[in-house]
């Protein structure tokens, strides 16, 4: 007979509410036997948060790039400007 969650006993958890600079709350959940990290990525915006007892990060450094960065990181600003001298040109012909 398969194993279901109905038919299994769950590991002992412990829930730890997490907060960010912009005052999100959310609750994982870890094993007891886990430990449990200082911060953890927010999952409404992508900051990192810390735990009530843990103090907060620094609000200075996002954890994530932005959209702009990772294009900048793939081209260069030749084949930005090419790219946007072609999408202009196409943009105004479809309204001319």
């Amino acid at each position: 007979m398969p194993s279901t969650a109905r038919t299994t006993d769950l590991a002992d958890r412990v829930s730890m509410t997490f907060s960010c600079e912009f005052g999100h709350r959310f609750e994982p959940v870890f094993s007891v036997e886990a430990e449990i990290p200082e911060v953890w990525e927010c999952p409404h915006c992508g900051r990192m948060a810390s735990h009530d007892q843990a103090p907060l990060p620094s609000p200075t450094s996002p954890s994530r790039k932005t959209h702009w960065a990772m294009v900048c990181e793939r081209r260069t600003t030749e084949e930005l400007a090419a790219s946007l001298k072609t999408r202009l040109e196409t943009l105004r012909a479809a309204h001319a």
